[in-house]
């Protein structure tokens, strides 16, 4: 739905009579009509329409396209929340695994190096093994 198209909508709902809206029979049932605030909004007779009041008129001529197609686009935006939330949940246990993942390989780094010692792995800087040790050691605590 355009933005154009929800606008025309909304400008018909703001003129018409504010509701709630009822439908009446009156005149030994040979009038019916639609009420609203006590006015009258529709009028039909066996054999005509009145128009009371015609941007009344216009709300009702389109209230047959305008609710299915709001219903389309609530339709359509749940559709699309559904997806953002999946993708998104999707993307954060990516993003878990990969911590996780990261976290064990650094922790097998400072294992390796304590184990071997630092004369067979120097700590070097700008030594990517050791910068990722160093953010690992960082972020979990471990004072070297």
């Amino acid at each position: 739905m355009t933005p154009e198209q929800l606008e025309a909508i909304r400008k018909r709902a703001e003129k018409a009579t504010p509701g709630p809206w009822r439908r009446a029979i009156g005149a030994g049932q040979q009038m019916r009509c639609i009420e609203a605030l006590k006015q009258k909004v529709v009028v039909e007779y066996p054999f005509a329409v009145a128009q009371i009041d015609a941007v009344n008129m216009e709300f009702i001529a389109h209230v047959r396209e305008d609710i299915p197609a709001l219903l389309a686009e609530v339709k359509r935006l749940e559709e699309y929340a559904k997806r953002l939330l999946n993708e998104g949940v999707t993307a954060l246990l990516a993003r878990d695994a990969s911590m996780k993942l990261a976290q064990q390989l650094a922790e097998a780094l400072h294992l390796t190096q304590e184990y071997v010692g630092d004369a067979t792995l120097p700590k070097l800087p700008g030594w990517s093994w050791y910068d990722a040790l160093q953010a690992y050691e960082a972020a979990m605590g471990v004072t070297p």
